[in-house]
């Protein structure tokens, strides 16, 4: 499956990494600086996702990206802001594209 381009939308991607404080505490974030990535974005619907998520079925997001995008799980996607909103969840590799689950990151 191609994606088509006038579909796909640019969106910033954060690496996530550990990050030590002053007092030595270490604690989860993502990198400040972002790549650019696109792709195409909706929500998770069907009997599948609803029984792997259940209530938190309105939090996921599905999304398609080109096959060569370097992506991990626990990255953050930023979609519509500056800081991020959704982090990768799943990553499904095909032959010509990815499929990534995004769920909300709801302590912003």
């Amino acid at each position: 499956m191609r994606l088509k381009k006038n579909r796909l939308k640019p969106y910033l991607l954060k690496k996530h990494q550990t990050i030590k404080t002053n007092e030595g505490l270490k604690r989860t974030g993502y990198s400040d600086g972002g790549v650019t990535i696109y792709a195409e974005i909706w929500p998770a619907s069907g009997n599948v996702q609803a029984e792997l998520y259940g209530q938190r079925l309105s939090y996921i997001l599905n999304a398609l990206v080109e096959r060569d995008t370097t992506i991990n799980e626990l990255d953050g996607l930023c979609i519509d802001s500056d800081n991020v909103t959704h982090k990768v969840i799943s990553i499904k590799t095909y032959s010509n594209h990815k499929v990534l689950e995004l769920e909300d990151v709801r302590n912003r």
